[in-house]
């Protein structure tokens, strides 16, 4: 499995702003990312056992433990994923899953704690398949140490926030979630904005009892599918974008190739552009296209801004109206930006945008690209 998986809400053309050009409607959709959505996978994870003398660990083992064994001696678990290379800084936390799978108990449910931890610690390459755990490598955390043999925890047993940002109940094998909670989201958030700070999450289990001991998958699990998994959805940071204008976008369109619906190298005038916009091809291009189309426009976005300079009024009006419906699929109006007096960063751009349109319809530029296509 790869370290993450990221899902996010892409242009998808439906109703989200209105140009009207004369009487035509045309249905025209930003791309803007409400909320981005990231798996991650852990990037360590290791098992504290109690020992006077931190001489047992498992940092390399297929689980991870939290709980008491038949014998007394405690087992808390330790994970944590690398935030801050997938998140973007400046981004706002809205939910925070913690998904692990339970694959051997020695007794029934019991609760097991979720604590944000408060130093770091290593994982080293011991490596058990039970919860006895195999002699300590260096790096390795265990009971005493925070990175074997030279690094002391502040309090054996690991440092940790003593209020649990989550609790699950875990009873028999199978798969288990913790969050989201406040907590969970405040943690995560303060990985994003301070990444220096991410020291992941102990586990601890049932401590009051022997034999409440539970053995989750880590992340050296045989199953990519059961390793642990954090899910993020966060808003992106505030970006402003302002208005690209026909240069911009007929760049854009030298540079995509023609196997992606671009023009043929024939028609292109000069030699292909890499295209610098996230997704031009693959979902502005339709987008525009389809706002186009649905305005009875003729052809395609990239048909209306390459020819420059335009050498007639209808063909002027055409790239107005196609490079500004490529700035708004491209996501110069950004919804998910604050709007609030302290931060107003990316209002300009949606007035600046809402200006241009304004100003298109004003000019008569639309009617004029209509009356064109109806000719």
């Amino acid at each position: 499995m790869s370290r993450y998986e990221r899902r996010t809400s892409g242009c998808a053309c439906s109703s989200l702003l209105v140009l009207l050009v004369g009487t035509t409607v045309v249905t025209a959709v930003p791309g803007v990312v409400l909320a981005d959505t990231v798996v991650l996978g852990a990037v360590r994870d290791n098992t504290l056992i109690e020992t006077i003398d931190g001489s047992l660990s498992n940092g390399a083992g297929p689980d991870v433990f939290s709980g008491r064994n038949s014998s007394g001696a405690a087992r808390r678990g330790l994970i944590a994923f690398d935030v801050a290379a997938v998140v973007p800084a400046g981004s706002t936390v809205r939910r925070a899953v913690l998904t692990l799978r339970m694959s051997r108990t020695s007794g029934g449910p019991e609760p097991v704690e979720l604590h944000r931890a408060l130093a770091s610690w290593g994982e080293g390459v011991s490596s058990s398949t039970g919860g006895q755990g195999a002699p300590s490598s260096p790096m390795d955390a265990t009971w005493i140490h925070r990175f074997y043999d030279t690094v002391p925890w502040a309090v054996p047993g690991g440092d940790f926030a003593a209020l649990a940002s989550a609790v699950a109940v875990i009873d028999q094998a199978g798969i288990y979630t913790w969050g989201s909670t406040a907590e969970m989201v405040a943690d995560v958030q303060s990985w994003v904005d301070v990444p220096e700070g991410n020291h992941g999450w102990l586990l601890a289990g049932n401590e009051t009892a022997p034999t409440t001991v539970k053995a989750f998958d880590s992340r050296e699990g045989p199953d990519p599918a059961l390793r642990p998994r954090l899910e993020i959805e966060f808003d992106p940071p505030c970006v402003s974008n302002r208005p690209a204008g026909h240069g911009y976008w007929r760049r854009q369109c030298l540079g995509m190739p023609a196997s992606a619906g671009g023009l043929d190298p024939g028609r292109r005038g000069r030699g292909p552009v890499a295209p610098t916009e996230p997704g031009f091809a693959e979902i502005l291009v339709p987008c525009a296209d389809e706002a186009l189309t649905a305005a009875a426009l003729p052809g395609g976005v990239c048909d209306a801004i390459v020819p420059d300079p335009p050498a007639d009024p209808c063909a002027r009006a055409l790239r107005s109206v196609a490079s500004t419906i490529l700035d708004i699929c491209s996501g110069r109006v950004q919804r998910s930006c604050p709007v609030l007096p302290a931060d107003r960063s990316c209002a300009p751009s949606v007035g600046e945008l809402l200006d241009e349109l304004g100003a298109l319809v004003r000019a008569g530029t639309c009617r004029q690209a209509a009356r064109c296509a109806a000719d």
